[in-house]
């Protein structure tokens, strides 16, 4: 599962606080979240360079924060990264995946030529969907999210692309590709 991937590298069993907690002048507790980061950032650095996975690791890190805000509010001393909401995490990720993904869409031509691909035992080979694909990532530039998610679009119009052409039709439509339709393309439980 693609959150269970940085949830579980923060600790699969959970996190024990003591040393991120801090007395306040009124003696109340307060989390100060030292041992959070450090571990982000260890999460950060064991991750391929994968700009969706980063971001939500990014994500996962802000929620345990949240939680264990609240943990140290009720005096207690650890959390359970289980308590990470999947839904959350999906949620706030297409949120701040919504712009790139209009943006690298918008790149693509509304319909797609594929009647000059042919099909092959183990998937496709179809020109101008790959010069397409080729021309948007030089004009995105530098790796980064947009590229990422072109990369992901391109791998959802190719699967279009493969049955449209088995049914007869030549054309696919860029339009009709979503957001959760090109995650699940390379995040299979997304």
């Amino acid at each position: 599962m693609l959150t269970s991937i940085p949830c579980s590298r923060f600790g699969r069993r959970g996190i024990r606080l003591d040393d991120d907690v801090r007395t306040c002048e009124d003696g109340s507790a307060a989390y100060k979240g030292d041992g959070l980061a450090g571990r982000h950032e260890s999460v950060v650095a064991s991750l391929p360079d994968d700009p969706i996975r980063l971001q939500v690791a990014g994500i996962v890190y802000w929620q345990l924060n949240e939680l264990a805000e609240a943990a140290v509010a009720a005096g207690l001393t650890g959390i359970d990264t289980s308590a990470v909401s999947r839904d959350v995490v999906h949620s706030e990720f297409l949120a701040d995946l919504s712009d790139s993904f209009a943006t690298v869409l918008a790149m693509w031509p509304p319909e797609i030529v594929v009647g000059d691909g042919q099909l092959l035992p183990d998937g496709g080979y179809f020109p101008r969907l790959s010069e397409l694909h080729a021309e948007i990532d030089r004009r995105l530039g530098a790796w980064g999210p947009e590229r990422a998610l072109n990369r992901l679009v391109f791998a959802a119009l190719h699967r279009r692309a493969r049955e449209a052409l088995a049914s007869g039709q030549t054309t696919v439509r860029s339009g009709d590709v979503g957001e959760v339709e090109v995650l699940r393309g390379y995040y299979p439980t997304w």
